[in-house]
């Protein structure tokens, strides 16, 4: 009689099979748990490598910076000449009117966005709103999460971080209103007020969290510097200095985002405006962006926003909270934005 022995595999089961494995592997019991936690960071190592990352990009560009300031120095009566007169010869647009609107959508609840900021969140630039920023983000949102976007915006020319705490923040909960995602766009006026890049990074962040207290558990988008450099209306030197400080003041709002939770930083990419695009991204005043410059922009931006409201309305409350825009309370009622004692258009 012939007797069949069993094989390795087949005797002991999947267990033994396994055990035999990491044995004829050299990998002990208990080996793959550090691999695994290497493939597999937790999320506060993840903000650990973040937050290491953005402070050498800092440390770099600050040393970077630190390198160039004699040269700076040398040039600061040039610097200061040339910033009068292209102060001087750039025309002052008006805001953009109608700083309140309603884009449609198929899917409910509506999603609530406030755009706040400096002349390019107020508009400058086109004559009203849709035509902007806040409003080709808006369209642009829709057309992501197939969601109705009700959206105002909360901005003047010349306002600095340091200013937008103190005015807007007040503001955003005119009408009993309150949003579900806050885009920032700030940071032209300081780099132009020659801020240093830590004083604005501080006044950032308490920006952040100052609109976070205001409204309570509320995303939060920066928006990174538009690239100075493509100002055609800037001559050199004084475009490759606020271009190099752009940079500074852009890493900071990197550092911002990365330390307060529920805030995120998105960079201006600079496929919105191709090289050779400065004749359609800008408007006639050369310096801010016209309707095609902001669409560019928008489409940036729109990604992260999107994400947000996925994020909103997976939270138990989600969207359209009471006071909301599709709550009683909205654009349309009194003490709105386009009432007496609204946001300041």
């Amino acid at each position: 009689m012939i007797t069949v022995l069993p094989t390795r595999e087949a005797a002991g089961g999947p267990e033994l099979r396994a055990a035999m494995v990491r044995q004829e592997a050299g990998i002990k019991d208990g080996a793959l748990a550090p691999m695994l936690r290497i493939c597999s960071p937790s999320l506060a190592e993840v903000r650990l490598v973040r937050r290491v990352v953005v402070s050498l990009l800092v440390t770099g560009l600050i040393v970077v910076f630190r390198l160039v300031l004699p040269v700076i120095y040398v040039l600061a009566p040039i610097l200061a000449w040339q910033g009068i007169r292209v102060k001087a010869t750039v025309p002052r647009f008006p805001e953009a009117a109608e700083p309140e609107g309603i884009t449609p959508g198929d899917l409910s609840p509506a999603m609530r966005l406030t755009v706040l900021g400096e002349s390019t969140a107020a508009g400058v630039g086109v004559e009203r709103h849709r035509d902007g920023l806040a409003g080709h983000l808006a369209a642009a949102v829709a057309g992501l999460t197939g969601r109705e976007v009700q959206w105002r915006v909360v901005a003047r020319p010349g306002a600095t971080a340091r200013a937008a705490l103190r005015e807007f923040v007040p503001r955003l909960r005119d009408g009993g209103w309150s949003p579900d995602v806050v885009v920032v766009a700030l940071g032209v006026n300081d780099l132009l007020r020659m801020r240093r890049p830590r004083i604005f990074q501080r006044d950032m962040h308490r920006l952040a969290r100052g609109i976070q207290r205001e409204l309570g558990p509320v995303s939060v988008v920066l928006t990174g510097l538009p690239p100075m450099r493509r100002l055609l209306i800037l001559p050199q030197p004084l475009r490759a200095v606020i271009a190099l400080r752009a940079r500074a003041l852009d890493l900071g709002l990197r550092r911002v985002a990365a330390r307060v939770p529920d805030v995120r930083y998105v960079p201006f990419d600079l496929p919105a405006w191709p090289p050779g695009s400065e004749e359609w991204v800008f408007a006639a005043d050369r310096f801010h962006p016209s309707s095609e410059g902001y669409r560019g922009w928008a489409e940036i931006v729109a990604d992260d926003v999107a994400l947000v409201a996925r994020e909103v309305l997976s939270r138990p409350d989600g969207l359209g909270r009471p006071g909301g825009l599709s709550q009683p309370g909205g654009l349309s009622q009194p003490g709105g934005l386009s009432q007496p004692g609204g946001a300041p258009r």
